[in-house]
């Protein structure tokens, strides 16, 4: 009985460090322990206040293997400087001055 509680706990745990490492939900990736806060770039489409499947690349300029949504407006600016945590988007900076966008992903735009 003992060995069958403890195998069925293993089990549950294994489950959920795989759902953490592999599922990307917004919400989920918040609370995830293992994702840490990165940086990324994207252009985005002026005149809209909400941006869905914006394709983002990281400093390197190697996209991010999901794509983001989140909302902002600038009617000037479609460059943007992403904060997240996985999908989970903290923060976006309007990019005014492009000497400020990395090199590595003006080749990849």
């Amino acid at each position: 009985m003992k060995k069958n509680m403890l195998i069925s706990i293993a089990v549950i745990v294994i489950a959920c460090v795989l759902f953490l490492s592999f599922v990307r939900l917004t919400y989920v990736d918040y609370f995830n322990p293992f994702l840490k806060k990165e940086t990324s770039y994207a252009v985005v489409p002026l005149g809209t206040q909400t941006y869905v499947d914006i394709q983002a690349y990281d400093e390197s300029g190697e996209p991010l293997k999901y794509r983001l949504n989140f909302g902002g407006y600038d009617a000037r600016s479609d460059h943007v400087k992403v904060i997240h945590k996985g999908k989970y988007v903290f923060q976006i900076e309007y990019i005014h001055d492009l000497s400020k966008w990395p090199k590595e992903v003006k080749k990849k735009e």
